[in-house]
C-alpha cells in the first residue's frame, strides 16, 4: 500500500477525526479525501495523467498535503517548490522539471 492510499483509507474509517492539525485549523480525514478528489479531478481535467510531473508552488500548510495527495491519486510526480525560496532557484526547478501543471494559490 503506498501513503496516500493509507492516508485515504482512513477517511471511511475515521471520517470525522482530525487529519491534519494546522494552528487553530483541522482539517477531517473525511474532509482531506473530498478536497484531494476535487483537486485530483481538476488536475485531470487539466490533462495531469500518471507519470506527468506537477509543481506544487505552495508554502508548507494543509493546500500543500491535499495538493501532494491529489497528484499522488492521478499516479503523477509532485514537486514542491516553496514559494518563500529565491525566484532563480524556484525558477530554476520549475523549468528542468518540464511540469505538466503548477499548482499555486491566490498569493
Amino acid at each position: 500500500m503506498m501513503l496516500h492510499e493509507a492516508a485515504l483509507s482512513h477517511a471511511s474509517k475515521l471520517a470525522q477525526r482530525s487529519a491534519l492539525v494546522w494552528g487553530k485549523a483541522q482539517l477531517t480525514y473525511g474532509a482531506l479525501a473530498a478536497s484531494s478528489a476535487r483537486i485530483a479531478s481538476m488536475m485531470r481535467a487539466d490533462g495531469v495523467r500518471p507519470g506527468d510531473r506537477v509543481v506544487l508552488y505552495l508554502p508548507k500548510q494543509p493546500a500543500a498535503v491535499v495538493a501532494v495527495l491529489a497528484a499522488c491519486r492521478l499516479g503523477a510526480i509532485y514537486v514542491p517548490v516553496d514559494p518563500i525560496a529565491p525566484a532563480a532557484y524556484a525558477l530554476t526547478i520549475i523549468e528542468s522539471s518540464q511540469p505538466r501543471l503548477i499548482v499555486t494559490n491566490a498569493e
